[in-house]
């Protein structure tokens, strides 16, 4: 986890990477029940501190800490046969309850908590938990897939998409439009925009550099 927030640090002040993909590997997406709080709340605050999209493909026992980043995911594929849920003994890590309550809602943040109710991918997806059920022998390719024609398009707009979903949670909605608009702005003086209209004129394919 302390690895994985240094490699999230570094690529937060890297241009060249566009977007992030996470996956599982195995048969289950569940860290250590060993790990102290604070060294999983380096690693999830990490995650949630990205300002590139994060797509995340998980499998098998999504369970506790594993369960705690996909929270923190803006786009999330599971397998088919994964179960999503928390162990009895299980104290989330500062940020899980809220997280969890803005993608379900209080009831159903409640009952997954109180009751460590196990969801399986169906559920979680009809929950809001989770985004697309996939094939179990198709999580990591299809993550790679989606990651890949993400990163067709115009970084900075993607990031601003990500800031304006994220930040406007907080906001009035007043606030949330100024907000948009002041994105809007910005986005209009990029390279990315100018060749994005150059390209629809001479219908062809794009080439985004991201600035």
């Amino acid at each position: 986890m302390e690895d994985l927030a240094e490699v999230l640090e570094v690529i937060n002040y890297d241009e060249e990477v566009w977007l992030v993909a996470v996956t599982g590997e195995g048969e289950a997406f569940r860290l250590s029940d060993k790990l102290p709080l604070e060294q999983r709340e380096k690693g999830m605050n990490a995650l949630a501190a990205m300002d590139r999209p994060l797509i995340m493909g998980l499998g098998g026992a999504v369970w506790d800490a594993g369960l705690e980043l996909a929270l923190c995911a803006d786009i999330c594929l599971v397998a088919e046969s994964a179960q999503l849920g928390f162990s009895p003994h299980w104290l989330p890590v500062p940020g899980t309850i809220h997280r969890l309550t803005r993608l379900v809602g209080e009831n159903r943040a409640l009952e997954l908590l109180l009751t460590n109710r196990v969801l399986g991918a169906r559920e979680a997806n009809a929950w809001g938990l989770v985004c697309q059920v996939v094939a179990d022998d198709a999580v990591v390719t299809t993550a790679h897939q989606l990651s890949l024609e993400l990163a067709q398009k115009a970084p900075i707009a993607l990031r601003y998409i990500k800031e304006a979903v994220h930040l406007g949670l907080d906001m009035s909605l007043e606030q949330g439009l100024r907000l948009e608009a002041d994105l809007s702005f910005l986005l209009h003086t990029t390279q990315d925009r100018r060749e994005g209209i150059r390209a629809f004129c001479e219908k062809r394919r794009p080439v985004f550099v991201g600035k």
